[in-house]
């Protein structure tokens, strides 16, 4: 119980820690273009009805109002997010547009939720672990897996947790279509089960 308190708490500083390098490099956090199956959150002032989150369909568009079908997957997020916030202008004067890819990421293993979540881009590896309802008591931290398009990130969460060592900047910043997998220790009696 003492242990996933300090746990906790070491998240909280690993997550603040986090977030400086990252801005440091002026790192892209939308750098990673839509896939079908993710989600446009968009948002216009004054006329709200007009928002929502729209799927991104397995043509590639989003089939948003006023603008109809529009193809999203493969365009740069910055450049879709202009297209779109001039064609909702070009239908009403003075709108203010705000456009969100919600990514689709995978969390599997050890988790307390595993399953399908959509996040923004600012979000990273710890705040999705956290939606996924954290670790489970059988999770081995130390061999946590990320897989992107057939390149696999081998992950020592654990470490990272224990010393306040960041993770490499590739697995903070997850994109669209990322796996998650945490490994399952093995079956035997450890000190955490009692």
């Amino acid at each position: 119980m003492i242990r996933d308190s300090i746990k906790i708490g070491l998240l909280g500083l690993v997550l603040a820690g986090a977030g400086g390098p990252a801005h440091a490099q002026d790192v892209d956090l939308y750098e990673s273009a839509l896939r079908p199956g993710d989600v446009l959150r968009i948002t216009v002032w004054p006329n709200a009805e007009l928002g929502g989150e729209f799927p991104v369909e397995s043509s590639g568009q989003a089939f948003l109002p006023f603008l109809g079908g529009v193809a999203v997957t493969g365009v740069p997020v910055q450049e879709l997010r202009e297209q779109i916030r001039t064609g909702f202008q070009a239908a009403q004067r003075n709108a203010v547009v705000t456009v969100t890819p919600l990514y689709r990421i995978g969390v599997t293993g050890a988790v307390q939720r595993p399953g399908l979540y959509l996040v923004p881009p600012t979000d990273g590896f710890f705040d999705v672990l956290t939606i996924a309802g954290g670790f489970s008591f059988r999770a081995d931290m130390s061999k946590v897996t990320v897989i992107r398009e057939g390149t696999v990130l081998r992950l020592d969460a654990e470490t990272a947790l224990e010393t306040g060592e960041t993770l490499p900047l590739d697995a903070l910043s997850l994109q669209s279509g990322d796996q998650i997998m945490v490994a399952v220790q093995p079956e035997g009696i450890r000190f955490r089960d009692w």
